[in-house]
């Protein structure tokens, strides 16, 4: 098994309850009985599991249903415990193959669920690669970067200091478009390592990212809409872009107007603009991002194997994009559920990008993750061959481990060459 690193595990008994719940709605603790969460293939992985009342005390009657399921939520068995009988108890479950056991614990209108992983280092991909996947991006980025850059800088005051200077940054785009972002240049003439950091799902970011060292670091901070993403306008706009569809599925039905093609293509320009600064040092250009933004970070490093120096992903999107992953409601699913949904999300599938990185890299990944799944990014983060390293947050959903953002701060200072 690859080494992981488990993060904040105090946290694993965190009360967890359902919001608006009334003051004398018992209170579920569940977490995995091994701290790491982990279990072997064929034994039983258990749950601890306490149930309280609304003095913090723990009940004494009372009947506790817990339901398990697996990844993809298919029920797998159901049992009930009597508090009479002990409180805390332990429920689990056997699993014979790699994957996700899922308990479910139920009492009096509360509910409580907590994931044990079983040998998630042997799981793979369910779909694999078009035949012509690597031919066709790195195709379709030798023609994007042979297209004028036409880069407008505009400084901003209110993202500057002595030590550096902000902008706001544009440039041409395949399809007539442009990407829009923010530029943070040290002061003095370098020359200076440089950093991206890609947007998560939502508005995108309104100044560049404080996550490298603005006072040594050209940082630019890309996001994929569109026009300039501003504090004043920026949910305004962000509102208006989703008026009638949701923005993952724009450009749908052509691959070359589809707008995390247009993404892809741009990162990559961003990529090109920096190296041809003159104030670039030729040897550091890092790149990093979250859930989203993993899924872009994941894709620039695949893409640029030669610029591309280190990438950091917390929780990464769009990984293992398998028909009927995720269910009905998933937009992966409504667009995989569309005339050309099979054959083009393939090329839009990390697990596909994965065995092109050539640069080290840590990932995230967080087992009660209900956005970006466990197994996908599993799936995806097992293809990598290079040097890679995994933060494993049992306790977790779609969010950011205070301490993996400290480590992922520190090791992207320590890839610096």
């Amino acid at each position: 098994m690859k080494k992981m690193m488990l993060g904040c595990l105090s946290a694993l008994g965190a009360v967890l309850t359902l919001a608006g719940a009334a003051p004398a709605t018992p209170k579920i603790e569940i977490a995995p009985s091994r701290e790491s969460g982990m279990a072997r293939c064929g034994e039983t992985g258990k749950f601890k599991i306490t149930v309280r009342d609304k003095k913090g005390e723990p009940l004494t009657s009372g009947r506790v249903i817990c339901a398990f399921s697996d990844e993809r939520f298919r029920p797998l068995a159901e049992s009930t415990h009597d508090l009479a009988g002990g409180n805390p108890f332990e429920a689990g479950l056997v699993m014979e193959n790699p994957g996700f056991l899922r308990c479910t614990a139920r009492i009096d209108g509360s509910s409580a669920f907590a994931v044990i992983a079983f040998e998630p280092e042997k799981i793979v991909s369910g779909q694999p690669a078009p035949a012509d996947f690597k031919d066709f991006w790195m195709q379709e980025k030798t023609a994007a970067l042979k297209l004028p850059l036409d880069v407008k800088l505009e400084p901003l005051a209110r993202i500057s200091t002595p030590e550096y200077t902000g902008y706001a940054i544009s440039f041409a785009n395949v399809g007539g478009g442009r990407m829009y972002g923010y530029l943070s240049v040290p002061t003095g003439t370098g020359p200076f390592p440089a950093g991206i950091t890609l947007p998560g799902a939502g508005p995108g970011f309104s100044a560049p990212s404080g996550d490298y060292p603005f006072e040594s670091t050209i940082v630019l901070t890309l996001n994929i809409h569109p026009y300039p993403v501003e504090p004043e306008t920026a949910k305004e706009r962000y509102e208006e872009l989703n008026r009638e569809e949701f923005y993952y599925f724009h450009g749908l039905p052509e691959i070359r107007n589809y707008v995390f093609y247009k993404a892809f293509m741009g990162i990559c320009r961003g990529i090109r603009y920096l190296t041809e600064r003159s104030d670039w040092d030729r040897r550091n250009l890092q790149v990093w991002g979250s859930s989203q933004g993993g899924a872009l970070t994941i894709a620039a490093a695949a893409l640029n194997p030669e610029t591309v120096t280190a990438a950091a992903v917390n929780v990464p999107g769009m990984c293992e994009l398998v028909p009927g992953f995720r269910g009905p409601r998933d937009n992966w699913e409504k667009i995989m559920a569309r005339p050309e949904g099979p054959a083009l999300l393939p090329y839009f599938d990390m697990c596909h990008f994965a065995p092109l990185i050539r640069c080290p890299m840590i990932w995230s990944v967080a087992l009660r993750d209900e956005s970006c799944y466990p197994h996908s990014v599993y799936a995806a983060y097992n293809r990598v061959t290079a040097p890679k390293f995994l933060w494993v947050t049992p306790w977790m959903g779609h969010a950011f481990d205070p301490a993996y953002t400290d480590f992922r701060r520190q090791w992207l200072v320590q890839q610096l060459r």
